[in-house]
């Protein structure tokens, strides 16, 4: 099979190779630049295994838009296991050369992209291409993360086998969790050609997994056909060609149906999962397991058409058209353990590179109050899984103090380790136990984003106390916002106890009973406070089940715009 050969010149000021990270990982050789950043061959010095290095470019190094941009793709990678999803090790900062870099997998393939600009592939490579790219989604989906860019060039195929194609570059991805927006907001994000209708603001304008069904569905019709669909165009061209389906002439009739509801214009119409891709029956399509050959047949080439974001021209491509990713999984851990930095030398405008090599471009150091930002973010982002949630107390350059809660020993354990990998010191974890009919509560908090200020905290008098003992504690900071307080049972019973509280200044206290009068007292139960800058309707219902309680308090403070604090504590009974 012949091989496409990429030349790649290396810009200037790219970083020398033999260049350490952290003592950790070893610089090779630059192989891709983009708008905002560049790519490296590099290896883990312990073990030699190949990784792949994207790393912010000096000038933008202390870009918060772009910072945050590399933050969520590590976030949205961080807990993607898939074997169609390229493998995240971890984002952190050198101090000696003072670049922020994004470790990962490398995968040694070409983009379905330079792919097609050569041949179509055959109806049994679509076949397996459309259950492995959708398999990875719903992964990601079930996540709460939505690709939002998904194209033939965020695709590789090592070896052009579509059997172990992989789906790169989360940088937009979006986050289904209230708050945690994008740097280029709500709106569009991605390529026009790809775009679903939602992310230009129709139909609703919400953006969730059926999104990217629909840009999956467009890739499918370019590979089936060599070339991409007219998707493109003005701004008032690419809404009108997205209020029908398009024309699907030429595509094989035995993946036709399928994508013709993929490619609905209304998001309810079209498939409701990934997990539908996947299964969904393709008539005499081949079976899995069945051996097929590439073919050869040329195909006339598509342009790539330029990434934006929010109408502009966005210098969100990182790199295109060099296959950067690595076949071979690397053996490295995901707990590698982050080696002290060493700063560079006092005075000194370009920092002490190994192997004596000068000349690498130096940005201003990130200082104390950003790293406890880029710490506070790191922790309130972390993906857990299904009922876990890690609320930071205190936040510095150099401590964390962290509320995990979850019903999972294992997952808190996990949060630790992974937190000493990325910023380099042990957290002080305290694991609030959770029920399974306490989870409601827990999806609550992922979904609202719930914030922590320095000022805002629940301080309790006594944390055990005997059955039927009156509770007492202080909500401090609460300023002029209206706050609520809630005991939710091991049972999953929810009780308002906001009648209870009475504000005293800057600060609500609360004095009474948590526990059922007319019920046998259960173990724990959790103590809630909510602040909101105004009272919530949702937050005076009482005899609901918990799950609908928290429910229409999310969608309440949705609707208010999103601004709330959340202070929980266990309460045991003995």
């Amino acid at each position: 099979m012949n091989k496409t050969i990429i030349q790649f010149q290396a810009s200037r000021d790219a970083v020398p190779g033999g260049t350490r990270l952290n003592d950790i990982y070893e610089i090779e050789e630059q192989i891709a630049a983009g708008g905002m950043g560049e790519i490296y061959r590099g290896r883990l010095i312990e073990t030699g295994d190949p990784v792949a290095i994207k790393m912010i470019k000096p000038e933008l190094a202390n870009n918060e838009a772009v910072l945050a941009l590399f933050r969520k793709e590590a976030s949205a990678l961080h807990h993607l296991h898939h074997d169609s999803i390229v493998r995240y090790y971890v984002f952190t900062i050198d101090r000696t050369i003072n670049r922020p870099y994004l470790a990962m997998e490398f995968v040694e393939g070409r983009q379905l992209q330079d792919i097609l600009h050569h041949r179509k592939l055959s109806f049994e490579e679509v076949n397996v291409l459309r259950k492995r790219i959708a398999a990875g989604l719903q992964a990601a989906h079930d996540k709460s993360i939505i690709h939002r860019d998904i194209s033939p060039d965020n695709i590789i195929l090592p070896n052009e086998d579509v059997r172990q194609a992989k789906i790169i570059d989360f940088g937009i991805a979006r986050s289904t969790k209230l708050g945690a927006a994008t740097v280029i907001g709500d709106g569009f994000a991605g390529k026009y050609n790809y775009v679903s209708p939602e992310q230009l603001g129709m139909y609703g304008g919400e953006v969730t997994g059926r999104s990217d069904i629909y840009s999956l569905g467009l890739v499918l019709v370019e590979a089936l056909l060599g070339k991409a669909l007219d998707m493109s165009g003005s701004q008032a061209e690419v809404v009108l060609k997205r209020q029908a389906v398009p024309d699907l002439t030429g595509v094989d009739a035995r993946l036709r149906p399928l994508i013709e509801r993929m490619l609905q214009p209304k998001p309810e119409d079209r498939p409701a999962d990934m997990n539908a891709v996947v299964e969904w029956s393709a008539g005499t399509a081949a079976r899995p397991g069945t051996a097929y050959s590439p073919g050869a047949e040329p195909a006339a080439g598509g342009s790539k058409t330029p990434m934006i974001a929010g109408g502009l021209a966005a210098a969100l491509a990182i790199a295109g058209g060099v296959g950067w990713f690595a076949l071979k999984p690397a053996a490295t851990p995901v707990s590698v353990p982050v080696a002290s930095q060493q700063p560079a030398q006092p005075g000194s405008s370009t920092p002490n590179v190994p192997g004596g090599q000068t000349g690498v471009a130096v940005s201003k150091p990130m200082d104390a109050r950003e790293r406890a930002v880029r710490i506070a973010e790191y922790v309130r982002y972390y993906d857990g899984g299904a009922c876990f949630f890690a609320l930071p107390q205190e936040v510095s350059d150099k401590g964390a103090r962290v509320d995990v809660l979850t019903p999972n020993d294992g997952a808190a354990q996990l949060f630790n380790a992974d937190f000493r990998n990325v910023n380099g010191f042990d957290a002080k974890v305290t694991n609030i136990p959770v029920a399974p009919a306490q989870c409601d509560f827990v999806t609550f908090l992922q979904r609202v984003d719930a914030g922590q200020e320095d000022t805002f905290s629940m301080q309790v008098d006594a944390m055990s106390v005997a059955p039927g003992g009156r509770v007492q504690a202080t909500l401090l900071g609460t300023g002029g916002w209206h706050a609520g307080m809630f005991a939710l049972g091991e049972d999953g019973v929810l009780r308002n106890l906001t009648a209870d509280t009475k504000r005293e200044q800057d600060n609500v206290r609360f004095e009474g009973r948590v526990d059922d009068q007319d019920k046998a007292p259960v173990k724990q139960k959790l103590l809630i406070a909510v602040a909101t800058p105004k009272p919530l309707a949702a937050a005076s219902g009482a005899g609901q089940p918990s799950a609908t309680f928290f429910a229409n308090l999310a969608a309440e403070i949705e609707r208010s715009g999103g601004k709330v604090h959340v202070a929980v504590s266990p309460i045991r009974f003995e």
